[in-house]
């Protein structure tokens, strides 16, 4: 009977490129790469008495490996998004405001636009409905819904702009 070092020493060598190669393509950012394999295989280490009698234990990995890399990818988004809060005051120049307010933009594409084209469009930008929510009031799918969104704005972009 091999030693437990011995059977994850092999367990290593045969699943270490591979597994970063997997992880590479799941993860969100690849310079943490390796630090995620580390986690995967020091669980695999803690657990090791189980992988030596588990039917498949490289599956046991991958599937270690995925719920590892799904947490990292929430974390790293979460703390992304924590850090890019703007404040107000050092970036109000930097994005040009219209003078007109967007309601008038929105009546200027009511002439462009069929009367169900242009509710759907409001209810989406201006009231803020999500997809599925426009889904059931077209009684689409909600692709069918975004679909129609991405053809009502296509029609508008080939619209001339407007002095």
């Amino acid at each position: 009977m091999r030693s437990n070092e011995d059977f994850f020493n092999d367990m290593y060598q045969k699943t270490i490129r591979p597994l970063r190669s997997y992880i590479r393509k799941h993860s969100c950012h690849p310079d943490f790469v390796d630090d995620i394999l580390q986690e995967v295989y020091l669980e695999a280490f803690r657990h090791i008495q189980t992988l030596r009698t588990h039917e498949n234990c490289i599956g046991w990995l991958y599937k270690t490996a995925s719920y590892k890399t799904l947490k990292f990818n929430k974390n790293y988004y979460a703390n992304a998004a924590r850090e890019t809060v703007y404040d107000e005051k050092k970036t109000e120049n930097l994005i040009p405001v219209s003078e007109e307010p967007a309601i008038i933009r929105f009546g200027e594409y009511r002439s462009a636009l069929s009367q169900e084209e242009y509710d759907l469009l409001l209810k989406k930008y201006r009231d803020g409905f999500p997809y599925h929510e426009l889904a059931k009031i077209t009684h689409t799918s909600i692709s069918g819904s975004r679909a129609r969104l991405c053809r009502i704005k296509k029609k508008l972009r080939k619209l001339p702009l407007l002095p």
